[in-house]
């Protein structure tokens, strides 16, 4: 199988970086975290120590996750391999999130984070994640690696008084104040419903969940509930229409139960009222946030920032990636009219077909008959990621169909979708 997809055994060469720095990469232990500490402090001086502190708090951290690079018993480099579940609607789908790549000052430009990389990624298969991803800053080290952009973290920025000029008059239905503690049950359940109709967001347990609250003492989470503010006597807990959380002036993240249309201006009203009375009126959200936000702060933006934050991906077992989607590419190819054609797949040498079976929808890997499409890893990773559609890749060339039939299928199988990815879910480059 091509190295785009298996990371292949790279120590033994002569010129690995690994000889020529006399340099060991290891599982990290529990006694490697003070070392570990003082290389990623001199590597993120910019961000907050508590964020390096709170890896190890996690609530899926184990201390193997780390591969530590060590040269003569002094870490030299790292990175951490986190086991994730990634939804593609309505799948879940194995991923391992990579982060913290550090690499010593002393032997900095020389390899080491690609032999890290690679180490990650071959750790990452032998878990059964399908895909790795990480979110960066700088997206040319990643694409070298076979990574593809899938969705941009950027933001929206709006004068609360404008927001509130704009917005209907919110919903006397609704409550709105900040959560408590004993809701975050509530408020997982809110998360785990927006996840069975989005595209590409990552699963979250409480546990998670009150990690991700509890390492950002400037956060503010909003929630709706229904009818009057409960008063001293009421039920002690409330059935929750929707939340919204606020990381100092930003909107990161919100999810409203059902429709959206009522709840959201409701929230939304509320954080600009307290915006206003804090004295701190400018308000951002960070995208992507949905359409519903997005239209009320594009009506009124006094700036748009550009990209801070982008999210890489890379198929690390192409094969069972289309095995694993086979079902809602094919429940499209039946909605769109497709009745049994099977379509071919040809990959960089990796060939097959989507065949549409009843009781078992698949795909076989060996052949892939009269009818198929060509194209490169990363732009079939991209258009089943839903980035860009079969349409957009076949007008552009990217994808080369070998009948009319197969451009047809293309076109058919794949919209673009928009990715919902939360401005939550990595401590390193959130909002």
């Amino acid at each position: 199988m091509p190295d785009i997809f298996h990371s292949a055994a790279i120590d033994g060469r002569e010129d690995s970086p690994l000889r020529r720095l006399q340099v060991q990469i290891t599982s990290g232990t529990a006694s490697d975290h003070r070392a570990v500490e003082s290389l990623l402090a001199q590597a993120f001086v910019e961000l907050r120590p508590e964020l390096r502190q709170a890896i190890p708090e996690h609530p899926g951290y184990e201390p193997c996750d780390r591969l530590l690079a060590k040269r003569q018993g002094q870490v030299v480099g790292h990175i951490l391999v986190s086991p994730r579940v990634w939804r593609l609607a309505p799948l879940a789908v194995r991923t391992s999130h990579l982060s913290w790549l550090a690499i010593d000052a002393a032997v900095r430009r020389l390899g080491l984070g690609t032999e890290l990389v690679l180490r990650a990624e071959r750790q990452a298969i032998a878990q059964g994640s399908l895909l790795a991803t990480v979110w960066c800053r700088n997206a040319g080290f990643w694409q070298r690696h076979g990574y593809v952009a899938c969705t941009q973290r950027d933001s929206l920025q709006a004068h609360a008084h404008h927001l509130l000029a704009n917005l209907p008059n919110p919903n006397p239905q609704y409550s709105i104040r900040p959560w408590r503690r004993s809701e975050g049950a509530a408020i997982l359940e809110l998360h785990a419903a927006k996840l069975q109709s989005t595209w590409g967001a990552f699963s979250r347990s409480e546990a998670v969940w009150q990690w991700l609250i509890g390492n950002r003492a400037n956060r503010i989470i909003y929630v709706a509930t229904e009818g009057p503010e409960r008063r001293r006597g009421g039920p002690e807990v409330e059935s929750l229409a929707g939340y919204l959380v606020l990381d100092g002036d930003r909107i990161v993240e919100h999810a409203c139960r059902g429709d959206e249309a009522d709840v959201l201006p409701a929230m939304l009203s509320r954080v600009c009222r307290d915006a206003v009375e804090r004295g701190e009126p400018l308000i951002s959200l960070v995208r992507p946030a949905g359409e519903s936000l997005e239209a009320s702060f594009a009506a009124t933006q006094i700036r748009h920032h550009p990209p801070h934050a982008i999210l890489m991906a890379k198929a690390l077992d192409l094969p069972k990636l289309l095995t694993t989607l086979a079902p809602p590419v094919l429940a499209a190819a039946r909605d769109a009219g497709w009745k049994s054609t099977p379509l071919g797949i040809d990959v960089e040498g990796i060939r097959g077909q989507w065949i549409m079976e009843r009781r078992r929808p698949r795909f076989a890997l060996g052949h892939c008959g009269r009818s198929y499409f060509s194209a490169t890893a990363a732009d079939l990773l991209l258009w089943l990621l839903g980035n860009v559609s079969g349409q957009e890749l076949l007008r552009s060339g990217r994808i080369k169909p070998s009948t009319q039939v197969a451009g047809k299928y293309v076109q058919a199988v794949l919209p673009s979708r928009a990715c919902w990815i939360s401005g939550m879910d990595d401590l390193m480059h959130d909002a």
